[in-house]
């Protein structure tokens, strides 16, 4: 067992040591977790610049207790957005960086109040927001990164019954990124 945690020490120092910056024409596969899940891809289009795409998947459901029962409501969101993020600078293996995204999904929205029957609505969403985060470079190939932002999301659907909604709220993010070349 000591062997085993000396060679993992070994390796995550070596691994800090190597200089890690985002190179020009470099693919990545990225999985993320935060205010929504995702798994996609980048692209470093300079040593400043990344595109990316993802898919999502958000899942909320709320439970609220009265004297006559419980009001169960649930969301479920399946989407895609792309990403964009400028690198501002890099230290050692730490970068930082502005950004923006664009989503759009398919939303599923179930209600039951208490004593009553379930009611289920479909629609879509849109939403678009400011980032900023930083990424740090364990090596040239394999980075983690996290970032805060602020988004505004409008939802609505056909119904019945019609619902729409819009938000401006808050957005967070951590993320591994396996870089190819």
């Amino acid at each position: 067992m000591k062997r085993l945690s000396f060679v993992v020490l070994a390796l995550v120092l070596a691994a800090s040591v190597m200089v890690g910056q985002l190179r020009r024409s470099a693919m990545g596969v990225t999985g993320g977790v935060g205010s929504s899940n995702t798994l996609g891809i980048g692209y470093a289009l300079s040593e400043n610049l990344q595109i990316g795409a993802g898919l999502t998947f958000t899942s909320t459901s709320t439970t609220t207790t009265f004297a006559a029962g419980d009001n169960k409501s649930s969301q479920t969101l399946f989407g895609v957005d792309v990403m964009a993020k400028y690198y501002l600078a890099t230290a050692d293996n730490l970068s930082t960086f502005l950004g923006g995204t664009v989503g759009f999904g398919s939303m599923t929205t179930e209600s039951t109040p208490a004593g009553g029957s379930t009611t289920s609505v479909s629609g879509s969403a849109f939403s678009v927001g400011a980032l900023y985060g930083a990424e740090y470079w364990f090596s040239p190939r394999f980075s983690w990164s996290g970032y805060v932002g602020a988004g505004f999301t409008s939802s609505s659907s056909d119904g019945p019954p019609k619902v729409s909604s819009t938000d401006l709220g808050t957005m967070y993010a951590t993320g591994l990124t396996w870089w190819f070349n």
